[in-house]
């Protein structure tokens, strides 16, 4: 009778070990793939960040020259327009 009694309060004890140990794996399971994807994340925001600045440098590396070229091309639009006029004025003057 009493070797019953201790089977029964070992195999107790070993189901409460076996189910803590059970519980606190699937415990640290879940924090590990709470951690990889809070990882996951900060990455893809990383990356996505780093893209934003780079197209930004980018953009405004186009827009310097665009600046440039319309410059250029409002400079020279002047020049014809004084080319016209000279030329409008030599016409009218025959």
């Amino acid at each position: 009778m009493i070797e019953f009694i201790i089977k029964y309060w070992l195999e107790v004890l070993f189901g409460l070990i076996a189910a803590g140990i059970g519980f606190w794996a699937k415990r640290y399971i879940k924090l590990e793939e709470a951690e990889m994807k809070r990882k996951q994340e900060e990455m893809q925001s990383s990356m996505c960040n780093k893209v934003i600045e780079t197209f930004d440098i980018k953009l405004k590396e186009v827009d310097d020259r665009s600046t440039e070229a319309d410059q250029k091309m409002n400079a020279e639009i002047e020049e014809l327009h004084g080319d016209m006029d000279n030329l409008q004025i030599g016409v009218l003057s025959l």
